[in-house]
């Protein structure tokens, strides 16, 4: 993932011991950090609350997501979400990004796993799970890139469902509300 902070810096996410990389907008390196994210790093999501820039981090390896500062302090970490009473071990939660609704509250996607969407507050708290995997409307397979899009009148929660060849649309609280299929091959992620 690659992100632009409200600094404008350039914050790259990738699979090395540098796992989360600041350059300045000329492209000089600034620091590095995240070692431990090294084998599993995959979603990067930036997201500026109350003056201060969060990055949201997936990590398919280590069954986590993680809310860091842009400098690497960690702020919390979540497992798998027992909860969802989906999974029968961590080994089969593996998240691949995340979106951030404009009230905060954020959407896990378990693309590398068993394909659900897991919503939690803005304080970490697990809300609800949808999805799993399928065909059928509200079903996915591999929600591999998740966005929340507020350009309409209510935000939409749309899902880069990746072997179904299609984007799902959701309400914010889990309800289908549509596809778009045209010329979508394994759709990946928003910009």
């Amino acid at each position: 993932g690659v992100v632009m902070d409200s600094q404008q810096r350039v914050i790259v996410h990738n699979q090395s011991r540098d796992s989360v990389i600041l350059f300045d907008r000329d492209g000089k390196f600034i620091k590095s950090w995240g070692p431990e994210f090294e084998k599993g790093a995959h979603g990067l999501t930036l997201r500026r609350e109350n003056g201060t820039d969060f990055l949201y981090l997936a990590d398919y390896v280590r069954h986590i997501v993680e809310k860091r500062s842009v400098d690497g302090e960690k702020v919390w970490s979540l497992g798998y979400p027992r909860e969802a009473g989906v999974y029968a071990s961590e080994e089969q939660y593996k998240p691949t990004n995340v979106a951030v609704a404009p009230n905060g509250d954020f959407y896990v996607a378990d693309g590398y796993g068993l394909s659900y969407i897991h919503q939690y507050d803005s304080k970490a708290r697990y809300i609800r799970t949808w999805g799993g995997k399928g065909k059928d409307p509200g079903q996915l397979d591999c929600p591999h890139g998740i966005w929340v899009d507020t350009r309409g009148r209510e935000p939409v929660l749309t899902v880069a469902d990746r072997s179904n060849q299609r984007l799902q649309t959701f309400t914010l609280d889990g309800r289908h509300q549509g596809f778009v299929t045209e010329e979508l091959r394994r759709p990946c992620h928003f910009d």
